[in-house]
């Protein structure tokens, strides 16, 4: 595959991706479906039925924060996992927030949802929102969401001890009828906002 024009890296993360690629440069990485691409070569640590992909990077101490650019995309899912997250077949297990192994925000048909251990969690968000805060604070015991435009929290997940390290993880979502082509873009995130950096313990 050829790199696009005006991006200076092109990396992908073979092991866990599947029809997707990470392409990177100095401010952000784009996450973009690539139609039609298949892999060779399964391995173990790939997702085989899901859009899902994972950091190749894990935390296991410490606060961290990223912001996902999601504007445009009619269906999404974000958020963090154990490496030990379910990857093959199509129970969902695979799926982000419905095991026990993470913990998501997701997008679809106009309607926000927090996932963790197969339990919905409907989001009163009425608007249409452009980029989410994702936080990990491992001294709260806390993964939280947020609307990162205005900073506005969205949930909260309280774990308590976390039994394992966390990685960021992303699933831009199918082509959802044509109208979800837009990418998922990783963006450079400023530090842990102030108002949620000192996060009491559940």
């Amino acid at each position: 595959s050829s790199t696009p024009s005006g991006l200076s890296e092109y990396c992908r993360n073979s092991k866990t991706i599947q029809k997707v690629y990470f392409i990177m440069d100095t401010f952000l990485i784009i996450l973009i479906i690539k139609t039609g691409y298949a892999l060779k070569h399964p391995l173990p640590g790939r997702f085989d039925t899901t859009l899902n992909v994972i950091s190749l990077q894990g935390f296991s101490s410490g606060r961290h924060y990223w912001e996902i650019d999601v504007a445009g995309k009619t269906y999404w899912e974000l958020g963090l996992t154990y490496p030990t997250i379910s990857r093959k077949g199509r129970a969902e297990d695979c799926w982000l927030g419905r095991g026990s192994d993470s913990w998501a925000m997701e997008f679809f048909d106009g309607e926000y949802t927090a996932w963790h251990g197969g339990v919905p969690h409907q989001l009163p968000v009425t608007k249409h929102l452009s980029r989410i805060g994702v936080l990990c604070s491992f001294p709260a015991g806390q993964v939280s969401f947020l609307g990162a435009d205005s900073m506005t929290p969205l949930f909260s997940f309280c774990v308590g001890a976390f039994k394992d390290c966390l990685h960021l993880a992303l699933c831009p979502g199918h082509d959802h009828n044509g109208t979800n082509a837009k990418p998922i873009l990783i963006c450079n995130a400023p530090p842990t906002p102030s108002s949620i950096q000192n996060a009491q313990e559940c």
